[in-house]
């Protein structure tokens, strides 16, 4: 029981390290919730190799910028595997009739 207590602690903390834009980030981007925590979990990982200091500000600026990289690359492979569905996602322009 202790166990469980314990990895649903870890989980709790790690889902309030999530930048809580990150499902609107993903959402844009067109990938999944689920994939864009690995998405994050990675970004930390590639963070926490480029810099000296954990939790400082370059951290979280890195680990933000891999994020976003990382989701536009999902992205860009999403609308290549089927290319008639990227143009049918997008938003067509307002038109005003004066």
């Amino acid at each position: 029981m202790a166990t469980r207590l314990t990895l649903r602690s870890k989980e709790n903390e790690m889902k309030q390290r999530y930048p809580k834009i990150l499902s609107w980030l993903a959402g844009r981007a067109g990938v999944p919730d689920d994939k864009a925590e690995g998405v994050w979990a990675d970004a930390l990982r590639v963070a926490s190799g480029e810099c000296a200091v954990a939790d400082s500000p370059e951290y979280w600026q890195a680990a933000v910028d891999h994020l976003r990289a990382s989701l536009a690359g999902h992205s860009r492979a999403a609308s290549l595997a089927s290319p008639g569905a990227a143009g049918a996602s997008r938003r067509q322009p307002d038109v005003c009739m004066a």
